[in-house]
């Protein structure tokens, strides 16, 4: 049987998003429990985008309500990986109805390109958003000779 390229690649859009959906709802029932929301203790991961061409590869990450003293990025031969928590600050005297934003600690790991400049990789936190800026170092065009098959 053939399968149309262009079908396929629909096909598993679709189950990526069937499977970002659950993931979404199961996550987000699981936060919405507010005495485990007060625990602290879940680990999440923080909403980002990520974008690159020719000159930088850039991550830009929703922490709204984290202290830049409580963020961490540290990288790898080819990973980066920024740690972190945020704080959870009850209004005195009031009980946690409903928590959806969620709390403590969280994790985001990325793979990054090979030709990276690890050494002038930066990160600027302004009103709540992270943007990570990593370097690439120019790759040289390389000319593949073409033989001809006897």
């Amino acid at each position: 049987m053939s399968v149309c390229h262009g079908t396929l690649i629909r096909e598993l859009m679709s189950m990526k998003d069937r499977m970002d959906f659950l993931y979404r709802e199961t996550v987000q029932t699981a936060r919405s429990d507010p005495e485990a929301a007060q625990d602290g203790v879940q680990e999440w991961e923080p909403l980002a985008d990520t974008f690159e061409d020719d000159q930088e590869w850039v991550a830009v990450v929703d922490l709204p309500g984290v202290s830049e003293n409580d963020l961490s990025v540290e990288m790898g031969t080819r990973t980066m990986t920024l740690t972190g928590k945020r704080s959870h600050h009850p209004d005195a005297g009031k009980k946690a109805v409903e928590c959806q934003r969620p709390q403590g600690p969280f994790k985001k790991e990325w793979v990054l390109p090979e030709n990276i400049e690890r050494d002038r990789v930066s990160a600027d936190y302004r009103h709540g958003v992270l943007t990570i800026v990593v370097p690439k170092r120019p790759v040289p065009a390389r000319k593949v000779p073409v033989r001809a098959a006897l």
